[in-house]
């Protein structure tokens, strides 16, 4: 989550902490965080500011008796996985009777947003936030925990984690993994959370267990794919065993992108047959200019969800090579269209995946594992139809059916 473009200062030479020389604040339990409007002005919030319990509790019974929920989506133009997920989300509250509007920085209407949903857009957060109508809202990032002072009454407060945000930011392996305080502090003032997978689920447990005070409640809502429904199609398809396929943000080091372009570098000398396929949500023209001189290597930005899919089919192996997920859907998704998973042990699909049986698992930030991985898949052809066999099954623990009954059970 690069939010740097938007309205808070990020001193990325201080681990990717927050804010003017924070680092050490963090460090020695400053309790604040420095936020700069687009107006100019730098405001500092404290967590002594946000403690009032009523703020972020959550009485479900109030939101299902409303029926009217506000998303709070500030990046709502950006196209990527988690926010088509909160669309997909807000789709299904109106299917359940909800009035649902996103709220986000854009005056206009992303067009990733549908018309059956309300939508209201202010670059300004102050407006953005004293614009909300709604008794009940969901949030996307804990950041906005800090905004929610300037509602004039409280609101029901529901985060959906699609990841530690504490794990988002740093620009070394050891500052990544840092524990970051501040987070951890906003994260224990809510006490209604949606959570994509069991080790997020688990992160909040531990929370809860230090903060025993307060009650609260953690859902389990694991993603699904819709691809699931291709298998039987797909279980026909003959796949060029050279094509690779990745999608990463060439710009953020969680990514782990710059690890596995080293490993393809020495993959594409040693076997030139070799087809490489990016999907880059940095749509900076850089990454073209770095991979212009490899052979075999095509690039794309913005693509459509069918176009996902015909990659996938288009292409025998995928390699998830981040140093953390949430969760880690696109590997879900080869997984169901017959794509041997190559999979970075990064938190989101650890205990779902099994070495050897439905993937091939690789320590994070390992070149030389990358590339060993890729080479046993090149010439060992009977454990490529064994992960591609359990692939299959593997993938359906993960429809798009069970994920929509696990959210709508919530809210109906």
């Amino acid at each position: 989550m690069d939010i740097s473009s938007v309205d808070i200062t990020i001193n990325h030479d201080d681990f990717g902490y927050l804010s003017n020389g924070s680092n050490w604040a963090l460090q020695t339990g400053y309790d604040g965080i420095k936020w700069l409007h687009p107006d100019g002005t730098l405001e500092r919030v404290k967590l002594s500011q946000l403690t009032p319990a009523k703020l972020f509790n959550c009485d479900m019974q109030q939101v299902k008796d409303d029926r009217a929920i506000a998303i709070l989506l500030p990046w709502a133009g950006v196209i990527g996985g988690g926010n088509m997920q909160m669309i997909k989300y807000a789709q299904w509250l109106t299917q359940l009777g909800y009035q649902v509007t996103i709220y986000g920085e854009q005056g206009h209407r992303p067009y990733i947003v549908p018309r059956e949903l309300g939508y209201k857009g202010y670059a300004d957060s102050k407006q953005r936030i004293r614009s909300i109508e709604e008794r009940s809202l969901i949030l996307t990032s804990v950041l906005d925990l800090t905004h929610l002072k300037y509602l004039e009454t409280p609101v029901n407060v529901i985060l959906l984690c699609q990841g530690i945000e504490e794990y988002h930011w740093g620009h070394t392996l050891d500052s990544l993994f840092t524990p970051k305080p501040y987070f951890r502090a906003l994260h224990a003032l809510t006490t209604t959370r949606i959570v994509v997978s069991q080790n997020i689920k688990e992160y909040f447990d531990q929370l809860d267990a230090e903060n025993s005070s307060r009650s609260t409640t953690t859902f389990l809502v694991p993603n699904g794919v819709e691809f699931v429904e291709c298998s039987d199609q797909c279980k026909q398809l003959s796949k060029p065993r050279w094509n690779i396929l990745t999608f990463t943000h060439s710009g953020q080091f969680l990514k782990g992108f710059f690890f596995f372009i080293e490993s393809m570098k020495e993959i594409l000398a040693k076997y030139p047959q070799t087809h490489l396929t990016v999907v880059d949500s940095n749509d900076d023209i850089t990454l073209r200019d770095k991979l212009a001189n490899l052979p075999h290597v095509r690039v794309y930005h913005q693509i459509s969800h069918r176009q996902v899919l015909e990659l996938f089919k288009n292409n025998n192996i995928y390699i998830n090579c981040s140093l953390y997920e949430g969760f880690g859907l696109p590997s879900i998704e080869a997984l169901a269209t017959g794509t041997i998973l190559i999979q970075a042990e990064n938190h989101g699909l650890d205990r779902e995946l099994t070495h050897e049986q439905d993937c091939l698992k690789i320590n994070i930030a390992s070149p030389t594992d990358i590339s060993m991985a890729i080479e046993r898949l090149f010439v060992d052809e009977q454990l490529c139809e064994t992960l591609r066999h359990n692939g299959f099954k593997t993938a359906q623990r993960f429809t798009i059916s069970k994920q929509k009954a696990a959210f709508e059970k919530i809210f109906a």
